[in-house]
Formats: structure tokens, C-alpha cells, sequence
């Protein structure tokens, strides 16, 4: 699957495959990545053992990397080099979504 997300003018491509890093060794697992040089996000479909992955992980994985891209395009380096902060960003707007409390 391929897809693109647009933060105030900067246009994302958005990549699913089986593993974001086939180099990670069998203990090291990438659940995304993102390149703001290049402005895209890759997500892992597969599990390190070769299984699906539930679509909610997907999902949680590409919010935590889009909020990297958020933070990289506005500058924010110390910030997005936080990850707990990254991803308790994520989880929660992942939620707000998920449940349906951000409405527009």
C-alpha cells in the first residue's frame, strides 16, 4: 500500500512493506521510519517472525511516525529526538481518533 499525507505543505509518501530494515537482525525489530530529507514514512506489515501485523499496531506506528514529521518540519530536533515524548503523543492521538473524540 502506498499513500501520501500532507503537513501544511509538505506532501509525505506513505510506504507499507514487510520490513522497513531487512538488515535489522532477527532480535532488532522496525515498526517505521521516516526520512524528512527525502519526506517519506515506511511502515513494517510483518512481525519479526514473518506473521502479520494487526492493523491497530500499523496504525499506532504510522501516528508515531508522523509525528516525527511533524516535529522535523517544524525544527523541533530536540523535541523529535525524545522518543518517549514521540510516542506518548502518538498513543494519544492514535485515541482520540481510535475512539472518536476529535471530531471535525
Amino acid at each position: 500500500m502506498i499513500g501520501k499525507i500532507e503537513l501544511l505543505g509538505a506532501t509525505y509518501e506513505v510506504v507499507y512493506k514487510e520490513r522497513v530494515d531487512e538488515k535489522d537482525p532477527e532480535d532488532y525489530f522496525t515498526a517505521g521510519q521516516y526520512w524528512s530529507s527525502i519526506r517519506k514514512i515506511c511502515i513494517s506489515t510483518k512481525n519479526p517472525d514473518g506473521t502479520d501485523r494487526e492493523k491497530e499496531s500499523m496504525e499506532e506506528a504510522l501516528f508515531h511516525e508522523i509525528v516525527h514529521c511533524i516535529l522535523a518540519e517544524g525544527s523541533y530536533h530536540n523535541s523529535n529526538d525524545d522518543e518517549p515524548l514521540v510516542e506518548w503523543i502518538a498513543k494519544n492521538l492514535y485515541h482520540l481518533v481510535k475512539t472518536k473524540q476529535l471530531k471535525l
